[in-house]
């Protein structure tokens, strides 16, 4: 399952029962993010005003295109 940071189009990639953990940066207590499933994976989109949004596994912040697939992005047709 890939999962999607926008705006910045950062990948990572988990395998089946993987656990991990999204964190954002919060400016207000009423910031939020949004997911948005799709067949990849899920999108996290932050609201208006929110910092950054990271992934973790374990405590440790993951880097862009942890454990992408090899031949990702598939060929356009």
């Amino acid at each position: 399952m890939g999962i999607f940071v926008e705006p910045e189009c950062l990948d990572y990639w988990m395998m089946p029962d993987e656990e991990f953990e999204i964190r954002a940066e919060l400016s207000s207590p009423g910031d939020e993010f949004e997911l948005v499933l799709h067949e990849d994976g899920v999108a996290v989109w932050p609201r208006h005003g929110m910092g950054e949004i990271t992934v973790h596994k374990g405590g440790i912040r993951l880097g862009c295109s942890h454990q992408r697939p090899e031949g990702w992005p598939p060929a356009q047709t």
